[in-house]
This record gives C-alpha cells, sequence and structure tokens, in this order.
C-alpha cells in the first residue's frame, strides 16, 4: 500500500516540472516583447501600444519583471533639443549681427551698447527661451515592470496545483505509515 502512494507523487512532480517550464516561458516571452520594443525604438517605429501589451502581459504573469530603455528615443530628443538650441542662438546671433550693423554709426561705446540692448529687445523673439534646451531627462525613456509573485496564469495554477497535491501526497504516505505502525 504504501509503495503505491509513492507512485501518486509523480503526478504533482510531473506537474511542478511543466510549470517550472512554463514560468521560464513567460520571462523568455517578456523579454521577447522588450527585444521587438527596443528594435522598433532603434527604428523610429511607434512603440507605446508594444509596451501597453508589455506592462498587461507583465501583470499577468508570474516572473516577467523587465528593465529597459529606449535609447533611440533618447537619442532623438536630445538631437532634436540640440537642433532646437541651435536654431534659438542662430536666430539670436543674426538679431545680435543686425544690431550690430544698424548702431555702427554710434562712436560711443555707452551709446553704442544702449542702442544694441534697445534693438535686440525690440526685434528679439519673446517665446525663445534664453536658456538652450539640450538636456532631456533620461529617466523619461527608461521603463521598468514588476510582476507579481503569483498570477493566475497556466504557470500560477499548475504550480499550485503541484504543490497541493504533493502536500496532499506526503499527507497520505504519512498517514499510512501512521496507520500500518498502529497495527503493530
Amino acid at each position: 500500500m504504501k509503495s503505491k502512494l509513492y507512485y501518486l507523487a509523480i503526478i504533482p512532480i510531473a506537474l511542478l516540472i511543466v510549470g517550472a517550464f512554463m514560468y521560464r516561458a513567460n520571462s523568455v516571452e517578456a523579454q521577447r516583447q522588450v527585444d521587438a520594443i527596443i528594435t522598433a525604438d532603434q527604428a523610429s517605429k511607434p512603440v507605446d501600444k508594444d509596451i501597453s501589451r508589455l506592462k498587461t502581459y507583465t501583470k499577468l504573469h508570474m516572473n516577467t519583471s523587465v528593465s529597459f530603455a529606449l535609447q533611440g528615443s533618447y537619442s532623438r530628443a536630445v538631437a532634436a533639443a540640440q537642433a532646437a538650441a541651435l536654431q534659438q542662438t542662430q536666430s539670436g546671433a543674426k538679431v545680435y549681427t543686425d544690431a550690430q550693423a544698424a548702431c555702427s554709426a554710434k562712436v560711443d561705446s555707452i551709446q553704442l551698447s544702449n542702442c544694441v540692448t534697445g534693438y535686440i529687445a525690440a526685434r528679439a523673439t519673446p517665446t525663445q527661451p534664453t536658456v538652450p534646451t539640450s538636456t532631456v531627462d533620461k529617466n523619461q525613456f527608461i521603463y521598468s515592470f514588476l510582476s507579481p509573485t503569483w498570477t493566475f496564469d497556466l504557470a500560477g495554477i499548475i504550480i499550485t496545483l503541484g504543490i497541493l497535491l504533493l502536500v496532499g501526497c506526503l499527507f497520505a504516505v504519512g498517514m499510512a505509515a501512521t496507520s500500518q505502525s498502529r497495527k503493530y
């Protein structure tokens, strides 16, 4: 009788092995999705839907915690900020050059300075920031998704079922051993 109960332990152990493979498959799938997002980002394709899909997948599956950075988007944002700063600098330089040309008749340095200051104040674009916007917050391009310890996905159900059956088998074996020791 006791040896037959040990054969029952094969089922929960098999379930635990299958659950472990599925647990690992969750992680592999999450990493595959991250790789696809990074590849699409490098190719300048939109990745918002893919990131949303990965976030949902991470919430619903065990062992899917991931962190990644969209380096392509970050590089494009930095390049755009540098281009805007360069454009601002070039337009500011043009206004300054025009001011010097318009005020060149002034011989006195104080009059020249006042003329240039007045010219720039009258013709500078007020919407342009005075400080170049070349700094881009890299944290806006870093994503980190944490998965729960246990989820109601296939891996979670199979592992839980395997553990419960294994505990049940161990309990049955313990009860069988106790009842046989009472017979003697």
